[in-house]
């Protein structure tokens, strides 16, 4: 009867300390998975402010792209001016 006692003690100190042994290795797994997503979190946020500064950098572009139509038709207008006024100096 003692023996069963003293094996079955043996067996739950055994097991106890696979449980803190599994408990340690579950402890370090979590620690890198935070770390990984802080990390993920890092990057996300990285990325969130790289495509804010291309869009307003595109907008930018955007603006910059419309005063050269702007001003393109504004020469074309000119030039059209200026073909005109060339013509009336030919014919006289």
């Amino acid at each position: 009867m003692y023996s069963a006692i003293e094996s079955a003690t043996k067996f739950s100190i055994e097991y106890t300390d696979h449980l803190n042994e599994t408990g340690k290795v579950m402890m370090k797994m979590k620690e890198s998975i935070l770390d990984a997503l802080q990390n993920l979190t890092a990057i996300s946020e990285e990325n969130s402010a790289s495509t804010e500064e291309a869009s307003a950098s595109m907008q930018e572009q955007s603006a910059s792209i419309q005063q050269i139509a702007g001003a393109s038709e504004n020469l074309a207008r000119l030039s059209d001016e200026l073909r005109e006024v060339i013509r009336q100096f030919n014919i006289a």
